[in-house]
């Protein structure tokens, strides 16, 4: 990885997304296409807010590499900021076909899922993130999904 893209890397760490933003301008200008290069300018975007520009590059670094997983976590997670449960719902789909035992995805999924009104869907995947994160904040996270939605009609 190149010296310009760690050191926007390191504002993004560091809070400063105005610098990391005009580091990022003249290699978005000369490497547009680079995955590396489209994953930060979304970083950059999701920090100052714009979901909609932050998707828009995530989906760009992950059609340009589709074993960067992380652009299509960020890209989910856009999604479902934008209120956009079912495409948040495909994102996810494709993030545990690539990665079947993260217990995040299936969390989120079944987030989405819920808020889209498929309850089965939901707690098979919360359930599956409960099976994975045997003893971590994502269990009790789900538990307590799994609870809400058992209540609810």
């Amino acid at each position: 990885m190149s010296r310009k893209l760690e050191a926007v890397r390191r504002h993004l760490r560091e809070g400063e997304a105005q610098a990391a933003e005009r580091l990022l301008e003249p290699l978005l200008a000369q490497r547009h296409k680079d995955p590396h290069v489209c994953y930060l300018a979304a970083r950059v975007n999701l920090v100052s807010g714009d979901y909609e520009q932050a998707k828009q590059y995530a989906a760009k670094a992950w059609q340009a590499d589709q074993s960067f997983i992380a652009a299509l976590y960020l890209q989910a997670y856009c999604h479902r900021k934008l209120q956009q449960y079912e495409e948040a719902v495909e994102a996810y789909r494709r993030i545990i076909e690539k990665n079947p035992t993260s217990a995040v995805a299936h969390l989120f999924l079944a987030d989405c899922l819920r808020k889209i009104g498929n309850k089965d869907d939901a707690i098979e995947n919360l359930l599956a993130a409960t099976r994975l994160d045997s003893e971590g904040d994502i269990k009790e996270l789900a538990h307590g999904a799994l609870l809400s939605l058992k209540e609810s009609p």
